[in-house]
């Protein structure tokens, strides 16, 4: 294989792993917060793009990620913010 080869399935796994991961916090939000979780997937339609959407870096939220701003108790901010998704207040 060569080092394209090798990065490229390394990128792959990686993704898998992410995606797991988004999956895995879409559950555990269900289960502690079924308000919040219902509200992420009326906003993003299905659970993939709903666990897409809490692992990824968010202008919204000065790069961090919506998981991150969760965990550091900042509910509210995430609520507001897909709020305003499905308004379409925000691209």
């Amino acid at each position: 294989m060569t080092d394209l080869e090798i990065l490229s399935s390394d990128v792959i796994a990686l993704g898998n792993q992410l995606r797991a991961a988004s999956l895995r916090a879409l559950e555990i939000i269900t289960v502690t917060d079924g308000e919040l979780a219902e509200k992420l997937l009326q906003t993003f339609g299905n659970a993939d793009f709903a666990a897409s959407w809490l692992v990824l870096s968010q202008p919204h939220f000065n790069g961090k990620n919506p998981l991150e701003v969760l965990s550091g108790g900042q509910r509210d901010e995430v609520v507001n913010v897909l709020r305003r998704i499905q308004y379409g207040i925000c691209a």
